[in-house]
């Protein structure tokens, strides 16, 4: 999804894809607008596929509702047979998917890192340690050896396991670090990672971008509002009428902060998963 399809919402208002296909599979096809928003007959060109018929992780069934994350441009989905939320990343790589009682069993926290500049450096800051400087464009082996010198991870049993997105060295895409907690801070909600310049601060990005944010909290297990991702695996989730459970969700927006709004054939007003936080 490009910036330009994006932006034609005013910021602050819910963001919808211009385009969308829905296969006989009930996979999900993007499609991009070219011309005026108002030019009903505009043509459409096919971006990307993503998921496949089911109910596990990278799955849709009968998917109705879409939104994009006007930050991100992640792009949520109403899942209305599996009764969730699906999250894909723009090149249709799985997130998370959230609802009620989603996940098989416990879900390890997943956070991101996203870096986006052309030079200078960053440090990362868990459990009240910094770890030393690395470059913009650090490697994930570089980034997942960083955090996991800290005490408050690898000391107790913990360990940090780190995925990159490798972005542009000229600034103009993020480097995205995906890290998944585990062994001792398995199935638990973990501290926030928190994102700063090193000693040389980032410069060269356009614009300049240094953030983290959870992708999904950590859970033990169990019954409740929940996320789950790729990691930990996912199911179809139990409708039901209380607070922050679905039944058929149909329709889908998301705010300028990236907060996805459900709505449902019969639903209780829903909170908002903390696993989806932006």
């Amino acid at each position: 999804m490009t910036d330009s399809a994006r932006s034609r919402a005013p910021l602050g208002h819910p963001r919808r894809v211009q385009g969308l296909g829905v296969a006989f599979a009930c996979t999900i096809l993007l499609a991009l607008a070219v011309g005026p928003a108002a030019a009903a007959a505009a043509e459409h060109k096919f971006l990307a596929q993503c998921g496949k018929t089911g109910s596990e992780a990278d799955n849709t069934s009968l998917p109705r509702g879409i939104a994009t994350d006007p930050k991100t441009g992640h792009v949520f989905v109403a899942d209305q047979l599996n009764r969730r939320i699906d999250e894909f990343t723009p090149l249709c790589q799985f997130v998370k998917a959230f609802g009620w009682d989603v996940a098989p069993g416990g879900v390890d926290e997943e956070q991101e890192v996203r870096v986006k500049a052309a030079a200078g450096q960053f440090r990362l800051e868990f459990g009240a340690e910094f770890t030393s400087d690395l470059p913009f464009n650090a490697t994930e082996a570089e980034v997942e050896a960083a955090l996991n010198g800290l005490a408050s991870i690898g000391s107790g049993g913990g360990h940090a396991h780190v995925e990159e997105v490798r972005g542009a060295i000229n600034g103009k895409s993020p480097f995205i670090y995906v890290v998944r907690f585990e062994g001792s801070l398995a199935h638990t909600d973990v501290a926030q990672l928190t994102a700063s310049n090193g000693t040389t601060p980032l410069s060269g990005g356009q614009p300049t971008g240094l953030e983290a944010r959870t992708r999904a909290n950590g859970t033990p297990g169990g019954t409740g509002l929940e996320a789950c991702t790729k990691a930990s695996k996912c199911k179809e989730g139990d409708q039901g009428g209380g607070t922050g459970q679905l039944t058929t969700p149909l329709g889908l927006a998301v705010d300028s902060s990236g907060a996805p709004a459900p709505t449902s054939s019969r639903r209780s007003r829903s909170k908002r998963p903390a696993a989806s936080s932006r």
